[in-house]
């Protein structure tokens, strides 16, 4: 994206430099709205007039468009407009050497769309702006794509984790690619909220203990009994003192234990009284 500084009644705009052909279609994108919106597009499409008295206003204004295109090329390319005389004669240069020309180039472009695929995990958002891309380099060529080809191709290159959504794309709305490419991110931008949402929840459930917590089944530490996935030994579990398990739950009883007394809290009908043990699986009356 450009960046515009406003000093005076002058715009000074601030874009990547022409590097080659991997940013040429988008530098030609930014640098044509520039000289548009400076008054100088003209001077790289037209040729000098031959009234003498309108050439000399011409040059000036020619030698300024020169300059705008120079300025946002990268020293490596300056070479091939170092001998440019005019905007135009510049403009062509980086076109006849950046911009593949003829049936060639056409179908360079096309195999570049028609092949690309986004691969699981990637950016959706990347994909989509590089096929745009691809489409702009064709239109440069003579190339019209229509937009339910548009809306064909990026739906075929989404990933096989989209078929559903897209078996729920009515075809309807194929013709109108502005409108699909904009459900597709935002489906996109609900699967990541939704990922971010299990992720967090997935770690507020973990469990975690105490390191030093030890477990009465296998005398591990890191873990306790209910979660132990050691086999059970013979013979009784393993036995610790109660005092040194740092946990808050409640202890329970691994030998066998036999009691005897009244409670007169808990009365039966029969007159009996029970002895209650919450950690033992049966009771003695």
């Amino acid at each position: 994206m450009s960046d515009t500084v406003t000093t005076g009644s002058t715009n000074v705009y601030r874009i990547e430099p022409l590097k080659g052909a991997e940013n040429y279609a988008v530098w030609k994108i930014k640098m044509m709205d520039i000289l548009t919106d400076q008054g100088l597009w003209d001077y790289v499409t037209e040729t000098a007039p031959t009234d003498p008295d309108l050439l000399s206003a011409w040059n000036k204004k020619d030698r300024t468009a020169l300059s705008t295109i120079r300025l946002r090329i990268a020293d490596k390319l300056l070479v091939y407009v170092a001998s440019a005389k005019t905007a135009k004669a510049a403009w062509e240069a980086l076109k006849n050497l950046l911009e593949t020309q003829g049936a060639l180039g056409i179908v360079l472009a096309r195999r570049k769309l028609f092949r690309a695929q986004c691969e699981e995990g990637t950016s959706i958002e990347d994909h989509i702006r590089t096929l745009r891309e691809y489409q702009e380099e064709l239109h440069n060529l003579g190339q019209e794509l229509k937009d339910g080809e548009f809306a064909i191709v990026l739906l075929t290159s989404l990933p096989d984790s989209w078929n559903n959504y897209i078996s729920s794309i009515d075809s309807t709305t194929l013709d109108d690619a502005s409108k699909l490419t904009s459900r597709i991110l935002e489906h996109d931008r609900r699967l990541k909220m939704q990922t971010r949402d299990d992720t967090a929840l997935a770690a507020k459930n973990k469990k975690k203990y105490n390191s030093n917590v030890t477990c009465y089944k296998c005398g591990k530490r890191g873990h306790i009994q209910p979660d132990c996935r050691s086999k059970p030994k013979s013979g009784n579990n393993y036995k610790q003192d109660p005092k040194s398990f740092n946990s808050t739950r409640a202890h329970e009883a691994t030998d066998d234990f036999a009691f005897a007394g009244t409670d007169i809290a808990l009365p039966t009908l029969t007159g009996e009284s029970w002895l209650a043990d919450s950690a033992c699986t049966s009771h003695i009356s």
